[in-house]
């Protein structure tokens, strides 16, 4: 289907613009740097915020785990594991694979069985999880770039609870790709202007400079309407001078 593809083509231009903007991570996999924007989008909307890039544990022998953060919107450090798919399509057995992992790590952690999990991500959870209070909530996240496609979240949400004690402090959130495309718009829609991009002019040396702040030329229709799908109304902005 076209929306199907709009929305994974969306988040695959968004990821492709942080390996542009972000030296860390240019030459990082397209896997890893949807794991940023799933987990930045959705918990670093405020631009006031800086997404810590250590939160992102995706590796060898990460424990099916591939980030660990706490909250930062949360008063009771609420932590958060996040497992992500960047899949064009996915089965209801893959998502169920992946929050059974989370669930897994998080128990083995508790229980002190580390197994063969790298050091970093099992000093990175016992950090976090030493912040965890009594009213502190334990946040399952599961992010894919692919369509729900009649995935039935309450029969995810099912197996979630019985994988669990009966706990109020757990809780699973799901996120497809129409999910993801929303919270990414909701963060851009925060930032008052657009960091950066890259555009087409007509040949090479054909512009002309007014002072320091702006340049005349002549683009390409066609990059300035991409420029416009991925920022919005952000793109026409003025960027004031502190």
């Amino acid at each position: 289907m076209e929306y199907e593809k709009s929305n994974y083509n969306y988040i695959k231009s968004k990821i492709n613009q942080m390996k542009e903007i972000d030296p860390d991570l240019r030459y990082k996999i397209d896997d890893y740097v949807f794991s940023v924007l799933s987990a930045k989008s959705t918990f670093y909307k405020d631009p006031l915020l800086t997404f810590p890039i250590e939160a992102i544990v995706d590796g060898t022998n990460d424990g099916g785990v591939d980030a660990l953060l706490t909250d930062p919107n949360s008063d009771a450090s609420d932590l958060v594991l996040i497992q992500s798919k960047y899949y064009q399509k996915i089965t209801y057995e893959d998502v169920s694979n992946a929050v059974t992992k989370l669930v897994r790590f998080y128990n083995d952690m508790i229980n002190g069985d580390y197994g063969t999990i790298q050091q970093k991500v099992i000093k990175r959870f016992l950090n976090l999880n030493a912040e965890v209070g009594d009213e502190s909530k334990i946040i399952f996240c599961f992010f894919t770039s692919a369509e729900k496609n009649g995935i039935r979240k309450d029969r995810v949400q099912k197996a979630f609870k019985a994988s669990l004690p009966n706990d109020v402090k757990f809780e699973l959130r799901l996120f497809y790709a129409d999910d993801i495309v929303e919270e990414i718009k909701q963060t851009d829609s925060r930032r008052p202007t657009v960091e950066s991009g890259k555009i087409y002019i007509d040949c090479a040396n054909n512009y002309l400079e007014y002072g320091e702040d702006a340049i005349i030329v002549n683009l390409s229709a066609f990059c300035l309407k991409e420029l416009y799908g991925i920022n919005g109304l952000n793109l026409f902005v003025e960027k004031l001078k502190s």
